[in-house]
């Protein structure tokens, strides 16, 4: 079982995210603090010899993300490959504190490919469907965590969608696990920033997370 997050979200603001200047940086940085811990320091004992005379407690790592991993984000530095998981839940976290909006469904692989299946025999363009928001690559330095895959959806293309899906909806024979799901995703690409978009300003993209 896996669950599929797609935010409405500029993908040029999250690549921006990855070597952030002042004060972005500091922003972004201030908001990690929300969702990491601080790195544990290493143990005194460790680095002048013993003091007591009874055993002290090693410090233990917490699990988590850590203002380290934040640090090395806005930083633009390598992510070590042991860290992509905590990394990802900050920029999670990111994605959900400025994202014009977002949905969560959670779907086995084969419901997946079921519901983007009935959808498009129900006349939603196979260029919309999920699996291939999915495999289209973001190109973010960030590289996915294990288990995850990354995709994203141009914002012209969600508005696009955003006449689709109703109708595909509507029409699809849907099976009852996967109808919820159906109507949560056709929600999602209601947003007034795809429906009514402006002519001042550029539609949001698409960013998927898979897991």
């Amino acid at each position: 079982m896996g669950t599929l997050t797609l935010y409405a979200i500029s993908l040029e603001d999250v690549r921006q995210w990855f070597g952030a200047p002042q004060p972005w940086s500091t922003t972004l940085l201030e908001d990690a603090e929300k969702v990491a811990h601080e790195q544990a320091k290493p143990a005194l004992i460790g680095r002048i010899g013993p003091l007591f005379k009874h055993p002290v407690a090693p410090i233990m790592e917490l699990p988590g993300p850590t203002m380290g991993d934040a640090n090395a984000l806005v930083e633009g530095r390598a992510i070590a490959a042991d860290r992509l998981g905590p990394a990802w839940v900050i920029v999670r976290h990111w994605c959900d504190s400025t994202s014009f909006g977002s949905v969560a469904i959670t779907l086995e692989q084969q419901q997946l490919a079921l519901l983007d299946f009935t959808l498009v025999s129900g006349g939603l363009s196979s260029q919309f469907s999920l699996e291939t928001i999915i495999a289209r690559d973001p190109h973010l330095p960030l590289l996915p965590a294990p288990g995850m895959s990354v995709g994203w959806m141009p914002g012209d293309h969600a508005v696009r969608a955003a006449s689709q899906w109703g109708a595909a909806v509507q029409s699809a024979a849907l099976r009852e696990d996967i109808r919820e799901s159906a109507d949560a995703v056709h929600g999602f690409f209601q947003l007034p920033d795809w429906t009514q978009p402006s002519d001042e300003a550029l539609p949001p993209d698409v960013l998927a997370l898979y897991q």
